[in-house]
């Protein structure tokens, strides 16, 4: 690696940005802690997603309407590294903030519990009420979703 010594550390602004919100605001130090430990892996993950077939100005008009940028379209997601993804942001919140809550969804997702489906498809579209009943289902707590 060029112009860097091995094993030097590189800085991580939206984690600097998190501990000097948290020096501001000590109160939010939890809800910092679970967000520099799940943002970067949000940020860094490569679910093999192709851009959508949507010109700039075609986004902008959805966005400008209040539209959801995504809504409508079919993206395809290497389901794999969607599965991995969602295990890793359940190992990094339990590590973060340890909970029986967030051990017992992290069980769930490595488990690859097959009814977890049923949770991940509302969630993703925001139907709070189906996603607590699956929830609920499975002793798993639907804010966590």
């Amino acid at each position: 690696m060029r112009g860097r010594r091995q094993g030097a550390k590189t800085s991580d602004p939206l984690r600097e940005r998190l501990a000097a919100v948290t020096r501001e605001a000590p109160d939010v130090r939890e809800a910092a802690a679970v967000l520099g430990a799940i943002l970067p892996l949000l940020r860094d993950t490569d679910l093999g997603v192709a851009a959508p077939a949507m010109t700039a100005d075609q986004a902008c008009a959805r966005l400008e309407q209040g539209q959801p940028l995504l809504r409508g379209l079919d993206l395809e997601i290497d389901e794999g590294a969607a599965r991995d993804l969602l295990v890793n942001l359940a190992r990094a919140w339990e590590a973060a903030l340890p909970s029986e809550p967030a051990r017992r969804l992290r069980v769930a997702l490595e488990r690859d519990d097959p009814g977890i489906g049923e949770l991940l498809s509302p969630a993703a579209t925001g139907d709070r009420g189906k996603v607590a009943a699956a929830a609920r289902l499975r002793d798993l707590d639907p804010e966590l979703l």
